[in-house]
């Protein structure tokens, strides 16, 4: 696994019972600069959470550069997919298809985009992902759960290998 799973680059924050870990990688290979990001989520808290599971809905991210101009982006899922979380794991299932269950941590990498402006300055990643108590097919009422996924830094490391 190359993104970092401890420390200043990595955020890891748990709201109503569901933790995302996040960081990005610099991907020196592109002309501008690209970030790659990985999002790590689990059910962190069966009692936190309250429902026997839930399934992601949405995500909102904001993307910032290293002037402060910030990019927001909205849309279903991620990269196609849409895991229904519960304690020790997750089905992962894709847009309109029941996917097989598997047990640990749902982990997505998905790419920033080009950024104009990250060196020297750096830029940040952040945003919420909306979830549907139970699943999209059997939902289970209440409102639907807004889950953090914490500031993390895109920035060119020091160091190039």
């Amino acid at each position: 696994n190359l993104f970092p799973e401890a420390g200043p680059a990595v955020s890891v924050v748990t709201t109503n019972g569901i933790e995302a870990k996040a960081s990005a990688i610099f991907v020196p290979e592109s002309i501008r600069s690209c970030f790659t990001y990985s999002i790590r989520l689990r059910v962190a808290s069966r009692d936190d959470l309250g429902y026997p599971s839930a399934q992601l809905l949405a995500r909102h991210w904001k993307i910032t550069d290293g002037t402060g101009h910030t990019e927001e982006v909205q849309g279903q899922g991620v990269v196609g997919k849409f895991p229904v979380l519960y304690p020790g794991g997750y089905r992962d299932d894709e847009q309109g298809e029941q996917g097989d269950h598997r047990t640990g941590t749902f982990v997505y990498q998905s790419c920033s985009g080009q950024l104009d402006n990250v060196p020297p300055a750096k830029g940040q990643f952040s945003g919420t992902l909306q979830f549907v108590p139970g699943s999209l097919d059997s939902p289970l009422g209440g409102e639907p759960l807004r889950i953090e996924v914490g500031a993390f830094p895109l920035c060119v490391p020091e160091f190039i290998f």
